[in-house]
């Protein structure tokens, strides 16, 4: 919306092959776009291309406290096709968690990226907590990054459309091809802590005494509950 000045939901993301770097496979659409390009990827820093950092392209590196964000993994994972149905918690814990390799491993992949936003000024962090918590003013300082105009009242409109239940209702997304239901799986909760539902006592202990050994050198930190207690 910032990039495109309106606040009209669009299918910018409706096809994943034309807006995705990992699925991407007609690259000459790209060449023929005439706005200005959005690109999506979970690939490491090291896969993005070269010449987009020697170009100055812009980077937005998206991260989400690691308990939240591997519970929205878990069920996303569940959600889709090749997945066994009785895949469990217990063992996506045990795999993805604990093993912690799944490109390249969120501990490697964090790592990577924050030391890019300290490197380099055309990479910046946006954490999904400070958007739901500081919306207008994290959707500033995008657009502050990005070098596009606003007025408060494009802000206060973005922040409207882009509250969490009416992009569930909304916003077009390419993953229900891909979904055992034909359904979106971009969307669940939206809401900051409901990592205490599925995390044990005892893996939430594993999984901070493992924290602080692989981030012991790295300026990151994480909101775990949603200060308003919703």
């Amino acid at each position: 919306m910032l990039v495109d000045q309106t606040t009209t939901y669009n299918n910018r993301g409706s096809s994943l092959d034309d807006v995705h770097l990992d699925t991407m496979t007609d690259f000459d659409s790209l060449e023929k776009e005439t706005k200005r390009r959005i690109i999506h990827t979970h690939l490491p820093f090291q896969c993005i291309p070269s010449q987009h950092m020697e170009k100055k392209g812009k980077t937005i590196f998206v991260n989400r406290n690691p308990k939240d964000r591997h519970v929205s993994q878990y069920v996303f994972f569940k959600k889709m096709f090749g997945t066994p149905p009785d895949y469990s918690w217990d063992q996506y814990f045990q795999e993805m968690v604990i093993n912690d390799t799944f490109m390249s491993g969120w501990f490697n992949y964090t790592r990577e990226m924050v030391s890019a936003v300290e490197k380099y000024s055309n990479v910046i962090h946006v954490l999904f907590e400070d958007l739901k918590l500081n919306q207008t003013a994290e959707i500033k300082r995008i657009a502050d990054f990005l070098e596009v105009p606003y007025t408060n009242k494009l802000i206060n409109e973005i922040a409207d459309k882009c509250e969490f239940d009416k992009l569930k209702t909304n916003k077009l997304d390419g993953t229900a091809e891909y979904a055992k239901d034909n359904k979106s799986t971009l969307f669940r909760k939206g809401i900051i802590g409901d990592w205490k539902n599925w995390f044990t006592v005892a893996e939430n202990e594993q999984f901070d005494e493992m924290y602080k050994r692989e981030m012991k050198d790295v300026s990151m930190s994480f909101i775990y509950e949603d200060p308003s207690g919703k």
